[in-house]
């Protein structure tokens, strides 16, 4: 067993990140690289990320995770407070090519947060995914989903400065031809996931963030599943387009194997992967 030993500066130069899988092809970002306001001056804005990521532990017998992942947003301002939101992505494997696939598309609109009294903020947001990904509209037969979220804010003006806490909670209805997967395993029907977001910003551009994800999925003969993800990020703004960003994932079932113990853990060797990413503001 070997710990892999990427300098900060080979990881940025080789622009990685990686997103956390969940049921079902949905996924979870850092927050610092992948989360960004709208620009009020345009009507269109966005970002691409450009990242890469690989396990944090290499046990060298072929296990180690090893990835090139591309995502952008595009946002067009409808509104003082409403926006369209498209979001999609490609993902390579660079051990295997017969992995790479592109990330399913999802369009939404969304509603700045708004003021529920001195201390909360709540935006919210309504949507549909097109299954775009091999594994949505080949494996699943899936046919699209309906999602619906929102997130309470904690008004910053009552935390110190730079300091941001964020909770969030999604609703997501998704729709197959079948109610198996063309290797007969049950597919989800509903998916909830709960968020807490926690991050700091210093002046001279640097971040630390922290987010943890907690994930229910239903399947279509009502078996629950549980999920759970954990990221860290540093991140640095180098200019008003530019950020970087290093951190740590991980992420699997709330409970292990034998159903009653928790597998909920900060790292774990087996399925913690380390990143780093590049992302260009627009």
């Amino acid at each position: 067993m070997k710990f892999t030993a990427l300098s900060v500066f080979s990881m940025l130069l080789s622009l990685t990140l990686a997103p956390v899988a969940f049921a079902n092809n949905a996924a979870v970002n850092s927050s610092t690289t992948l989360v960004q306001s709208t620009k009020n001056s345009t009507i269109f804005s966005g970002f691409f990320n450009a990242s890469r990521s690989t396990s944090m532990v290499d046990h060298e017998d072929g296990s180690a995770q090893n990835t090139m992942d591309y995502s952008g947003r595009l946002n067009m301002n409808l509104s003082k407070n409403y926006v369209l939101r498209l979001s999609g992505g490609y993902s390579q494997n660079l051990n295997d090519s017969s992995y790479d696939d592109f990330n399913d598309t999802s369009v939404s609109i969304r509603r700045s947060p708004f003021a529920l009294n001195k201390t909360f903020l709540m935006g919210w947001n309504v949507g549909g995914t097109a299954p775009t990904s091999k594994d949505s509209y080949k494996r699943q037969n899936m046919m699209g989903a309906f999602n619906t979220g929102m997130n309470i804010v904690i008004n910053p003006d009552r935390l110190i400065q730079g300091l941001g806490l964020v909770a969030g909670v999604t609703l997501n209805r998704n729709f197959h031809q079948y109610e198996t997967d063309v290797n007969g395993n049950v597919l989800n029907q509903y998916t909830s996931s709960q968020s807490l977001s926690v991050s700091y910003d210093w002046p001279v551009g640097i971040s630390l963030s922290a987010d943890f994800v907690h994930q229910n999925a239903l399947s279509y003969q009502n078996n629950v599943k549980e999920f759970f993800a954990f990221t860290q990020e540093l991140g640095y703004q180098m200019s008003n387009w530019l950020a970087l960003g290093v951190g740590h994932t991980n992420t699997g079932n709330v409970l292990k194997s034998n159903g009653t113990d928790s597998n909920i853990s900060l790292t774990d060797e087996n399925s913690s992967t380390v990143y780093a990413s590049a992302t260009v503001i627009f």
